[in-house]
């Protein structure tokens, strides 16, 4: 009777292992113990579009005391953007300098006031090209004083 007792006692044990091991693999979709990353894999890379180097801009700033010297560089969505670009080359220094020379030296001291320079070079450059060739606006070299 005793080792009846055992035996049933010992294949419960093992069902009850069993379901337990059975729904965690169920349940985590079959990974297991494996590790889940949502961090993306490491060794994918970001494509870039062509670059193109407008060159140098020297403006005064709001305020007539202080400038403004950056090198701008567009990265544009593909090869016909760089040939739209590259044909309306005047048209995109313009911009560049209208939108330059509305800065104070405030606007263009701080990380944030950087940033939203870029912005706005990048969304007025595409509305006087009539599209949106530009899909980032570099700066190579920036100094204000």
């Amino acid at each position: 009777m005793k080792k009846a007792v055992i035996v049933i006692v010992g294949l419960v044990l093992v069902a009850a292992v069993s379901a337990g091991v059975s729904y965690f693999f169920l349940s985590t979709g079959g990974k297991g113990l494996a590790k889940t990353s949502t961090a993306p894999p490491k060794n994918v890379q970001k494509v870039f579009g062509p670059i193109v180097d407008i060159g140098t801009f020297t403006v005064n700033l709001q305020g007539g005391t202080s400038f403004l010297k950056v090198d701008v560089n567009l990265e544009l969505t593909g090869k016909p953007a760089s040939t739209e670009v590259q044909g309306a080359l005047p048209v995109v220094e313009n911009t560049i300098i209208n939108v330059l020379t509305t800065k104070s030296l405030q606007d263009v001291s701080t990380t944030s006031g950087k940033q939203s320079l870029r912005q706005q070079i990048m969304s007025t450059v595409n509305q006087a090209l009539g599209g949106s060739p530009v899909q980032d606006v570099l700066f190579t070299s920036y100094m204000y004083q």
